[in-house]
């Protein structure tokens, strides 16, 4: 399955994507509720997730490009719901509400900054950035790299069918979204973002991701 790069209505085809993915997958074994990845992943992601909506709330009201207003309508649409969903998860694994975590990134063996999490001012930048939109994606593609490095630490070591439906949707989505945002950069700008692009995938994504794609 090959996510359609229809940035002219973004959050239809990426709540897709996350709905076929995340949506109707959930259990695992009893001996997973006890899992350290597990509870770090869910506590980073949500701390994760505010994130990337206070960002995109920033740019729904500066963006010049439309590309970018209906990129951060996604963003607010679709990590809205993955967080309801988080929270769902860790009532149904720990029975207990989540407290989101800005450093349980460590917990995975990530830095903050391998994590997309080095940036906590990154709101208050965008507020007085004058280029805007290119200040807007060289955030956000570090962060969304984050997203990804943590979704593939969880989905390798989970027993949650859940969660690792849920992993499997970030690092797809979010894929699309990174390669989405350099490419404008590189029309608007004349250079894709010093962050990078998506992270290197391993020999067993790639075989996953190329399995997608002939569906």
């Amino acid at each position: 399955m090959r996510i359609k790069r229809e940035w002219g209505r973004p959050g239809a085809a990426l709540l897709a994507a996350v709905a076929a993915l995340s949506v109707g997958a959930c259990g695992g074994s009893d001996g997973d509720k006890g899992s350290t990845a597990n509870r770090a992943f869910l506590e980073a992601m949500v701390a994760h997730h505010q994130s990337a909506i206070a960002m995109a709330r920033v740019a729904k009201r500066r963006a010049h490009h439309l590309q970018i207003t209906e990129l951060a309508d996604a963003i607010v649409s679709a990590q809205g719901q993955e967080i309801r969903q988080i929270n769902r998860i860790h009532r149904r694994l720990f029975d207990e509400s989540i407290l989101p975590n800005e450093d349980a990134h460590e917990a995975l063996g990530l830095s903050a900054e391998d994590a997309g999490m080095s940036h906590t001012d990154s709101t208050a930048q965008l507020k007085q950035a004058r280029q805007f939109d290119k200040a807007f994606i060289d955030a956000m593609v570090g962060h969304h790299q984050g997203a990804i490095r943590m979704a593939r630490v969880v989905r390798d070591q989970t027993a949650d069918e859940e969660i690792g439906s849920l992993a499997r949707a970030i690092v797809l989505t979010r894929s699309n979204e990174i390669e989405a945002m350099n490419q404008w950069r590189d029309a608007w700008y004349g250079a894709a973002s010093p962050a990078g692009g998506v992270p290197t995938p391993e020999v067993g994504e790639m075989r996953e991701m190329g399995e997608h794609e002939g569906h």
